[in-house]
Parts: C-alpha cells; structure tokens; sequence
C-alpha cells in the first residue's frame, strides 16, 4: 500500500495505514532525540533557556512516543493530531531558520501521519467496511 493511495474501504487498509502513521511518530520521534541532543550543545541546563528547551523535547518525546503505540493499536487520534500539531509547528520553525531538509523530512512524515490519521478515525468511527460482509459467511 503506498503512502498517497491508502485504501480506506477495508479494516485492514485503514489498520496498515494506522500502523504507517505509528511508524512515523516513532521516527519523529528518534528526530526528537537526536534533535535534543544537538540542543544540548547549543543551551546550558542551568539557563531558563535550556530549561525550557529541555522540557520542550521532552513533552514532544512523550507526545510521539504515545501517539505511536497507541497508533499501533488503530487508536490514539488525540495524540496523534497533538503530535501532528508539533510537527507542524516544527515545520514553521525549520522554515523560519531554513532548515529545508528538516522541513521536507518532517512535511513526509506528516503526510504519513495524517493518511494514517485517517485510517484511525475510520477504525474508530461506525463506517462500514466492505471486508465485514465476508464474515457472514465464515
């Protein structure tokens, strides 16, 4: 299943796209690492500048680090617009320093998050799949 051709209209496209979209926190996730440790050798901890930079690394760590296994289990779209949030103001941050590459590797990482949001409201709401009506006859 690609990423732009998700396929909504059986349980288990929209829990594949549901598990893509948990992938994707999980890299966000391992950028927000990385990205903090770089932090850390720009800000002293003992700075309220560091302190808020630290804890801003943090609660984004937490946020996809939820979103991903709870995306994992086809629920968790709080968090995962929550995290989508992040990533947009993330996005918005990289344009304002010109970091482009982060801004494209993060806007990729939206797209899959958001396709996979899609599915998880699908699975979440009442929709009807078209996969359900072969149950009947097992």
């Amino acid at each position: 299943m690609a990423v732009w051709d998700i396929d909504l209209s059986n349980r288990a496209g929209a829990r594949g796209a549901s598990y893509q979209a948990a992938l994707s926190a999980y890299i966000y996730a391992g950028m927000t690492v990385l990205g903090g440790l770089l932090a850390l050798g720009r800000y002293d901890l003992a700075t309220l500048a560091g302190k808020i930079t630290a804890a801003q690394v943090v609660l984004q760590l937490t946020i996809a680090l939820v979103a991903g296994t709870l995306l994992r289990d086809g629920r968790g779209a709080f968090w995962g617009v929550a995290l989508a949030a992040f990533m947009v103001v993330n996005m918005i941050g990289g344009l304002v320093t010109l970091a482009i590459f982060g801004v494209i590797l993060t806007g990729m990482l939206l797209l899959v998050l958001v396709n996979g949001l899609r599915g998880t409201f699908a699975l979440r709401g009442e929709s009807h799949f078209a996969d359900d009506d072969i149950d009947i006859f097992h």
